[in-house]
């Protein structure tokens, strides 16, 4: 059985566009693959560098208190940490203080201290224990 093949004008134009349409969609694939590989890799970059940031701020906090700009008596400064870094005792005033770094923000419970503050809701209290 003989079977011949007739490639008419038209029929060598539908086979080269019909290969092109299969390159296109295997180009489209790979450059979908890449920019998903890409978006990866930007993302895990930008998790490092804000924990990068977060450990900085966290060291930095540490000596604010003995650099010749920290504005009061560095002994009467005590450490909190969490939810905000300290608090500087004054003969005539309390000073709850946050240290930020860089373009960090009051997270929701320091923003909260800040307005208790604000508003005067603030207690001194006495525990005795017996």
């Amino acid at each position: 059985m003989n079977i011949e093949v007739i490639m008419n004008p038209m029929s060598i134009i539908f086979l080269i566009l019909f290969i092109i349409l299969i390159i296109s969609w295997a180009i489209i694939i790979l450059l979908i693959k890449n920019n998903v590989n890409k978006r990866k890799q930007i993302s895990d970059l930008d998790k490092r560098k804000r924990s990068q940031s977060t450990l900085y701020g966290q060291i930095t906090e540490q000596f604010i208190p003995f650099m010749d700009s920290f504005p009061w008596d560095r002994k009467n400064f005590k450490f909190l940490g969490k939810p905000i870094d300290g608090i500087q005792f004054e003969k005539e005033k309390i000073i709850f203080i946050e240290f930020k770094t860089a373009n960090s923000t009051l997270n929701s419970d320091q923003r909260n201290i800040r307005e208790l503050v604000k508003s005067g809701k603030v207690e001194f209290e006495l525990i005795k224990l017996k």
